[in-house]
């Protein structure tokens, strides 16, 4: 989640932006990064040896990451017009796949259906209407949480 400007802080030399919603990590920009016009941004997992906890580069520019977290964020917003399957097949030719944004996301479009597939590992997917929804259900092999 995008931190308000009282949550703001500096971890180890650079100012926290992002939270992961469990904690797992935060993202940030490195202090000396801060003078480029679109400086990259970093994420510092969370180990569970705090000694290795490092900041690790994420995407190359901040465009970039403010533009991936609005577009994932607003997936999980709405209970009845998204959906997650616990596995899910490979997307069929009723999906466009976008533009890469993002160094881990494949996007995806359908009819009033947005889909993110994130690093191979799981997808989400957000409709504009229930009936979308149960098209993407239907069109996408997986066992779907709302399906």
């Amino acid at each position: 989640m995008l931190l308000t400007p009282e949550e703001l802080y500096v971890l180890d030399g650079a100012p926290v932006y992002r939270a992961e919603n469990q904690g797992c990590a935060p993202w940030g920009v490195l202090l000396d990064d801060l003078a480029q016009a679109d400086p990259p941004t970093a994420a510092r997992p969370d180990l569970a040896d705090k000694s290795q906890e490092r900041w690790e580069p994420w995407e190359e520019r901040f465009s970039t990451a403010a533009a991936v977290m609005a577009m994932s964020e607003k997936l999980p917003e709405d209970d009845e017009l998204n959906d997650f399957p616990e596995s899910a097949g490979e997307l069929t030719d009723v999906f466009r796949e976008l533009p890469a944004l993002g160094r881990e996301f494949r996007w995806h479009r359908g009819p009033d259906v947005l889909v993110a597939a994130v690093g191979g590992a799981w997808i989400a997917a957000r409709a504009r209407t229930p009936e979308a929804l149960d098209a993407l259900n239907g069109a996408v092999p997986g066992d779907w949480s709302n399906g």
